[in-house]
C-alpha cells in the first residue's frame, strides 16, 4: 500500500521538474559549451557596453574586439553575470574603469584587459576578484609603475604587463602579491630591475624582463644571481644569447677538433650531415675557418682596386669583342675579290657563246636568203622578161 502511495504522489508532481532550461543567447553572441563550462562568446560586434540579455549562467563570456571603452559600475552584477569565471575583454578600447566595476565577480579566476588604453591600475578595481588568478595586461601603456601597490590579492599567480611601456617600477608595486608565481614585465622600456621590486614575490617561479634595455651594471647583475639563489627561472637580457654561446663553442672546437660529432650539434639536435655545406648565420659569420672568395680577397686588399676592377674588366671585353669584330670582316672582304673574279670569268665565256653565235649566225644567214630568193616568184618573173 505504501508503495502504491509513492507512485501516486510522482504522478501528482508538475511536469515542469522534468523539463529541461532552454538558454537563449543575444543576436550577436554564441553559446556553447567549452570544457564542461557554458561560454558565451560575442565578439566582432562592434559592442560599445557589456551586451544586456547574457545567460546569467554564462561562465566563460568573451567580449573582445569590440568598441568597448567604459566599464561602468557595478555593471556585472546589475547583468548578473555573477558565475563568471572567465572574461575576456581584450582588443577593445578600455580607457576608464570606474570603481567597484567588477563588483559581484567573486568566483572569476581569469582577466585579459590586453590591447586596451588603461593608463593606470588601482587595486580597489581588483578588491572583489578574490578568486582571481591570472591577468593579463599586454598592450596598455602605463608608463611607469611607482604609486604603490598595484594590487592587494592573495590568490594572484600570473600577471603579464608586458609591450606597456613601463619605464620603472617601484619597490613596493608587487608587495602585495605574495602568492604570485609568473611576471612577464618583458617588451618594455625598463633600464633598472631592483631586488626590492620582486623580493615580496616569494613564491616567484618565473621572471621574464626580455627586451628591455636592461643596463647590465651591478643591478642587473645583482637581480640575476637572486633569481639563481631563489631558484626563479630569468629571462636576462643581459645574459648572452644562446647563439653567441653557440659561436664561442664552435671556434674552440674548429682550433681543436677532436670529433666529427661536436657536442653542441649533437645536443641542440641541429643538422650533422650537412654540417659542412650550410652554416647558420647568427653562428658563423666571423668563423676564421671561412674560406673567402678571390673577389672578397681583392676587397680587403684594395677597396680602390675593387672599385677599378669592373672598369677594367668592360674595358677587356670591349677590346675583344671589337678584334673578333675585326677578323670577321677581313675574312669577308677576303672572300670578296675571289667571289668578283669568278663573276668576271664567268661574264666573259658568256660573251664568247654570245660571240660565237652571232658569227655562226652571220655565216649561215646568205644560205638563208638564197634558199629564199629561190622559193619566191622573182625567178620566175626574170624569166618571163
Amino acid at each position: 500500500m505504501q508503495f502504491y502511495s509513492y507512485v501516486f504522489l510522482y504522478l501528482l508532481l508538475p511536469k515542469t521538474l522534468s523539463k529541461r532550461v532552454e538558454i537563449t543567447c543575444p543576436q550577436h553572441c554564441k553559446c556553447d559549451i567549452f570544457e564542461t563550462l557554458r561560454r558565451a562568446t560575442c565578439t566582432r560586434g562592434n559592442l560599445a557596453g557589456i551586451e544586456s540579455n547574457i545567460p546569467t549562467q554564462t561562465q566563460i563570456l568573451d567580449l573582445s574586439f569590440n568598441r568597448i571603452s567604459w566599464l561602468q559600475k557595478n555593471v556585472f552584477k546589475e547583468e548578473k553575470l555573477t558565475n563568471l569565471k572567465l572574461l575576456n575583454l581584450s582588443h577593445n578600447i578600455v580607457s576608464h574603469i570606474e570603481m567597484k566595476a567588477f563588483k559581484g565577480l567573486s568566483a572569476l579566476r581569469t582577466l585579459d584587459l590586453s590591447y586596451n588604453s588603461v593608463q593606470y591600475l588601482t587595486p580597489a578595481w581588483f578588491r572583489d576578484m578574490t578568486a582571481l588568478e591570472e591577468l593579463y595586461l599586454r598592450g596598455n601603456g602605463f608608463s611607469k609603475l611607482d604609486s604603490g601597490p598595484l594590487f592587494a590579492s592573495k590568490s594572484l599567480k600570473r600577471l603579464d604587463l608586458s609591450l606597456c611601456r613601463i619605464s620603472y617600477i617601484g619597490p613596493d608595486s608587487f608587495s602585495q602579491i605574495p602568492n604570485l608565481e609568473v611576471l612577464d614585465v618583458s617588451e618594455n622600456y625598463l633600464i633598472h630591475l631592483y631586488i626590492a621590486t620582486v623580493e615580496p614575490l616569494t613564491n616567484l617561479q618565473i621572471l621574464d624582463a626580455g627586451n628591455n634595455s636592461l643596463s647590465c651594471d651591478g643591478v642587473s647583475k645583482n637581480l640575476a644571481k637572486y633569481c639563481v639563489q631563489k631558484g626563479i627561472r630569468f629571462k636576462d637580457p643581459c645574459k648572452p644569447t644562446i647563439a653567441d654561446s653557440e659561436k664561442f663553442q664552435r671556434m674552440v672546437n674548429l682550433a681543436e677538433p677532436e670529433d666529427e660529432k661536436n657536442s653542441w650539434i649533437y645536443d641542440d639536435g641541429q643538422e650533422i650531415r650537412h654540417d659542412n655545406q650550410t652554416t647558420t648565420n647568427a653562428t658563423c659569420n666571423n668563423t676564421p675557418a671561412d674560406k673567402k672568395s678571390l673577389l672578397q680577397e681583392i676587397v680587403d686588399l684594395s677597396p680602390v682596386l675593387s672599385i677599378l676592377l669592373p672598369f677594367i674588366y668592360g674595358i677587356a671585353v670591349g677590346v675583344l669583342i671589337a678584334y673578333i669584330l675585326s677578323v670577321f670582316s677581313r675574312k669577308k672582304q677576303s672572300d670578296e675579290p675571289a667571289h668578283d673574279q669568278n663573276l668576271r670569268r664567268s661574264g666573259t665565256f658568256s660573251r664568247m657563246l654570245s660571240r660565237g653565235a652571232v658569227t655562226e649566225e652571220r655565216q649561215n644567214l646568205p644560205l638563208r636568203e638564197w634558199h629564199l630568193s629561190e622559193s619566191t616568184p622573182v625567178l620566175f618573173r626574170k624569166n618571163q622578161c
